[in-house]
């Protein structure tokens, strides 16, 4: 990606999160900024330089608020995205995308989905207190969403093991004999199961149970901060939120640490 792609692509990934943030304020919906999008808002007031993405994270509730009010009052311009409206998408986060651009992963030219320039939006589930129950949720949300990433054709990942490969081509066998619909019922059913709780954790983002298992208040309070030429919401604590998933979240990672999407196509449409 050239120097001037990159610039345009931060540009509409702005115009999608602009709308993500519309549509929040319109139905009074609370939402923290989340991933490298929050580390390049506290120490970038933006985008980290090589950063090519948008996360925002939601707790369940405001998720599905989120949801509904899509459904009615987004804008034309752009689409929702869930594994509920397309069966061929595996991920257990929503997308709001714009409408006639094309983005393609290295890892997901094969895959049975396509995407535009997008916002990832991000649940937080209730984590049962009981530590037993606790892996029980954890590995079966992982098992099932794999499985899910298999169905949909998603490339193994580069350089991995022999052991590895075989256990992704089990997954790929076993998402043959059980359909999409199932996969993502039975896996929402035990993100989801807790009404109540102290903590929560994000079980559909890379950054895993462990890492983002945090207590619940956490999402209670949140402040504005600059991003950019505009603002989005953050999570008040949002030092006790970056440092429990990043560590030192203020230090620059070395070059090689610095991961980007390794897009293979970028296709801004008419913009």
């Amino acid at each position: 990606m050239t120097p001037e792609e990159s610039s345009k692509l931060k540009q509409m990934i702005l115009v999608v999160a602009e709308e993500v943030k519309r549509i929040c304020k319109l139905h009074n919906i609370s939402y923290t900024l989340d991933g490298g999008t929050f580390i390049g808002a506290i120490r970038h007031k933006g985008f980290i330089p090589w950063d090519d993405d948008f996360d925002i994270d939601m707790t369940r509730d405001n998720y599905n608020r989120f949801l509904e009010a899509c459904k009615k009052d987004l804008d034309e311009r752009f689409y929702l995205k869930t594994w509920r409206n397309d069966t061929g998408y595996p991920m257990g986060f929503s997308k709001i995308i714009l409408k006639g651009t094309e983005v393609v992963e290295e890892s997901q030219q094969n895959a049975t989905f396509k995407e535009g320039i997008y916002v990832d939006i991000f649940p937080f589930d209730n984590v049962p207190k009981n530590r037993i129950l606790q892996y029980k949720q954890m590995f079966l949300s992982y098992f099932l969403r794999k499985i899910l990433l298999m169905q949909a054709n998603v490339d193994v990942p580069k350089g991995s093991s022999t052991g590895k490969k075989l256990v992704f081509y089990l997954l790929k066998f076993l998402g043959t004999v059980v359909k999409h619909d199932t996969l993502v019922k039975t896996c929402e059913n035990e993100i989801t199961k807790y009404p109540v709780c102290d903590e929560v954790a994000c079980m559909v983002c890379i950054s895993g149970y462990r890492k983002t298992q945090m207590s619940k208040k956490i999402f209670e309070e949140y402040i504005e901060v600059p991003f950019e030429n505009t603002s989005f919401s953050v999570v008040k604590e949002y030092d006790y939120y970056l440092t429990k998933i990043f560590g030192d979240y203020m230090t620059l990672p070395p070059v090689d640490k610095r991961k980007t999407h390794d897009f293979v196509k970028i296709d801004f449409g008419d913009y």
